[in-house]
């Protein structure tokens, strides 16, 4: 897994740029971000 310091601003990134494309999209992208958190939370 990758270290925290990678993770978060990937995460912020993908944020950033869920807000310029589709509702729908960007729905699905939170979703992904926050299930891939929390394994990474079980992870450590």
């Amino acid at each position: 897994m990758p270290s925290m310091s990678e993770v978060v601003p990937t995460m912020v990134y993908s944020i950033f740029i869920g807000a310029n494309i589709d509702q729908k999209t960007k729905k699905y992208s939170v979703l992904f971000i926050l299930f891939f958190f929390m394994v990474y939370l079980c992870v450590l």
